[in-house]
């Protein structure tokens, strides 16, 4: 039996907030060979949005038959779109916006299942709402306003909910229970590395590489703007245009930013108006320190050209997997990560090394090992070699999106003088990482730290409370979250917090 008769076990949804890109991203998906729709469908098919609707307030909730009913509901949709939508293996690819908001109540029956989260910057999200041709009729402009009339308080302020309210749910979601089965792409990404972006969703929901896929984003956009197969749109561009048109209505700009500015700086955005924007400038994203993630800072100091590499080393594949060797690109705070680097020589090498380094999104180095560090020997490789690393070690980041750096290498002397580049991959791989709500993001980094109160007393740590009292404790932490410091009861124990800001436990900035 397949999957399409059995229903499939790992159907994909693209969610995120309208013109994000999710007609984009299912435009190149559907193109791979497992995954051409049987029949032509529209990406948003509804199902699953109309079952939860319709059981919003059931009377029964609280009976077990209630549970079976919506378990059932769900296999049988799945079931549906597998036989009706699914490629030749019965996988499907969906992506109506509105399934993010269920989630928790899918994966629990698919929890092999795969949700792509598209985020936009909030004031290109907004701007380009209002800016479709159909904008009345999707409920974004007043239907009596003109195309030419000025944007109302009342149409800004419904649309910057609208993006606030699909940020909280994909927060909310990254450090959820179900956050490895959660990947984050944001649309700047998308735009700036389609190949990269791409190659890094098809591992993620594991398909292998295809070249239809791959290309389609870097050929053409299947944009809701503008036709698909139009010629000569230089996308890159296309989108910095847009933004150096939000930078210029100072007037939008002002209006928009405070309504989005808290969800906004989580994730590392800035008001355009702030900025320095000019065509061909990719920017958006608070510019990290170094130039190579930022494409709009301006450095007075330019840096020291890398090593030469002299390409005698090919490093074929990087892969990330978890402690039970299976794929995996999402990781909670202190889980065991195996990276495995392959690597082929291309000459005769002695004193080969290889190593990887962990960066922040502000690429800041966080932490990363070699070969030669823990005194590893690899032995001389003739060419045609081939040979797989794997290095195993504790997820020590906080919430957010961290990148892995790959590099081959030959050296003899501790003090690195004689260190000679062979090949270098500074994209190597990606992961979320993922952390305890419980637990504030004070540091880049979290090491595991035993705690003994030495001058007498009893310590209670948040993991010995009851389901209960932790279930209120999390709310009330939620609640409190952006206030400095705060102190709250759960029985007779008073918790007292002081959270770092929610925008540095995502991306690691101190500023």
């Amino acid at each position: 039996m397949d999957d399409r008769e059995a229903g499939c076990k790992s159907p994909i949804f693209i969610c995120g907030d309208s013109r994000t890109g999710t007609t984009a991203l299912w435009a190149a998906l559907i193109q791979h060979p497992n995954l051409v729709p049987k029949i032509r469908v529209d990406k948003e098919l509804p199902f699953f949005q109309e079952f939860f609707e319709g059981r919003r307030h059931p009377p029964y909730r609280r009976f077990p038959i209630d549970r079976i009913f919506e378990e059932q509901g769900v296999l049988f949709i799945n079931s549906f779109m597998s036989e009706n939508t699914g490629g030749r293996t019965g996988r499907y690819v969906t992506a109506k916006p509105n399934n993010m908001n269920y989630m928790n109540r899918i994966l629990p029956y698919l929890p092999e299942a795969r949700f792509i989260l598209m985020l936009r910057h909030p004031q290109e999200v907004i701007w380009s709402k209002l800016h479709y041709p159909g904008a009345a009729k999707g409920g974004w402009r007043d239907p009596n306003s003109a195309p030419t009339d000025d944007f109302t308080d009342a149409e800004l302020s419904k649309l910057a909910d609208q993006w606030n309210a699909s940020t909280r749910v994909i927060l909310e979601a990254l450090q959820g229970e179900h956050s490895r089965a959660m990947m984050l792409v944001r649309h700047e990404a998308l735009i700036a590395d389609p190949r990269s972006v791409i190659s890094e969703v098809l591992n993620f929901v594991q398909e292998p590489l295809d070249d239809n896929v791959l290309d389609i984003l870097s050929s053409r956009l299947t944009h809701s703007s503008f036709r698909g197969d139009e010629k000569g749109v230089d996308l890159p561009r296309y989108f910095a245009d847009i933004r150096k048109s939000i930078a210029e209505s100072s007037g939008f700009c002002s209006r928009v930013w405070p309504l989005v500015k808290d969800y906004g700086e989580m994730f590392g955005y800035a008001d355009y108006a702030s900025q320095s924007v000019h065509a061909g400038e990719d920017l958006g994203i608070a510019p990290p320190s170094k130039p190579e993630m930022s494409p709009g800072s301006s450095l007075t100091q330019p840096e020291a050209p890398p090593p030469a590499e002299t390409g005698l080393v090919t490093i074929e594949s990087c892969t990330l997997a978890d402690k039970n060797g299976e794929a995996c690109s999402t990781f909670r705070t202190g889980d065991s990560m195996m990276l495995t680097v392959t690597i082929r020589a291309e000459d005769t090498i002695q004193h080969l090394g290889v190593g990887f380094s962990v960066f922040a999104e502000d690429n800041t180095t966080l932490f990363g090992r070699t070969t030669f560090d823990e005194r590893v020997e690899l032995p001389t490789a003739k060419k045609g070699d081939v040979f797989r690393i794997a290095f195993v070690f504790d997820n020590i980041c906080f919430q957010g999106l961290y990148r892995i750096a790959v590099k081959a290498f030959s050296i003899t002397d501790p003090y690195y003088s004689d260190f000679v580049k062979h090949s270098e991959v500074g994209n190597a791989a990606r992961f979320m990482s993922g952390t305890d709500r419980l637990v504030p993001g004070k540091f880049l980094v979290h090491n595991h730290v035993s705690i003994e109160l030495l001058d007498g007393g009893r310590l209670v740590p948040l993991g010995s409370l009851t389901s209960r009292q932790r279930v209120e404790a999390e709310l009330k932490w939620q609640i409190e979250a952006l206030r400095q410091s705060f102190s709250f009861k759960v029985g007779n124990l008073l918790v007292r917090c002081i959270p770092t800001p929610i925008r540095r436990l995502l991306t690691g900035r101190n500023n």
